[in-house]
């Protein structure tokens, strides 16, 4: 999915609402781009702190544990 799908204006995934958001988390469909992305990682975070107990603890995981494997990837040589 790119970052641009949903995005209010920017293009980036911090401008797609927290409902889309949410429901992202829940089915896995965060983009990568948005999994690597500081900024975006960080509205994620918010996201998912502020509903916590409406997000899937195994889907929640399965975005983290994406995530880690596509920041190794980027930086597959430890610099």
């Amino acid at each position: 999915m790119p970052l641009t799908k949903g995005a209010r204006s920017t293009g980036c995934y911090c401008s797609v609402a927290e409902s889309q958001i949410l429901s992202n988390i829940n089915v896995v469909a965060v983009p990568a781009e948005a999994l690597v992305e500081d900024h975006c990682w960080k509205t994620i975070c918010r996201v998912r702190g502020q509903n916590f107990k409406r997000v899937d603890a195994e889907s929640w995981s399965e975005l983290c544990t994406e995530r880690g494997y596509l920041l190794r990837r980027q930086n597959s040589r430890g610099f």
